[in-house]
């Protein structure tokens, strides 16, 4: 279930405090930042924040390699033209079959 989503601009150090903080609030609640170069930035911050606890606490994402054999674990998840409309579609799909759900009153702007 959805419980925040963060829209807005600040530092990638307040926006990783922001994230932890509403973890925490909403019993230590799954983070999926972006891995786009501002998510990289908070990412950066997150490992500082969690330490060892960070694969635990933030979606990682496994992607196999050009050579076979070779996988690679990504932390957060990388938007792009090519994965904005799966992920829209997914997303869809979850909450038309209830997979997921969204606490509106929940949302920080």
């Amino acid at each position: 279930r959805i419980v925040a989503v963060w829209r807005g601009k600040k530092d990638a150090d307040i926006i990783a405090e922001i994230m932890a903080f509403l973890a925490r609030k909403y019993c230590d609640a799954y983070l999926v930042p972006e891995a786009n170069p501002i998510g990289q930035a908070t990412i950066m911050w997150l490992k500082e924040i969690y330490g060892r606890k960070l694969k635990r606490r933030v979606y990682h994402s496994e992607t196999t390699g050009k050579h076979e054999g070779t996988k690679t674990n990504r932390i957060g998840f990388v938007t792009s033209h090519i994965t904005k409309p799966r992920l829209v579609e997914l997303t869809a799909a979850a909450l038309r079959d209830k997979t997921i759900g969204i606490s509106l009153g929940m949302m920080t702007r």
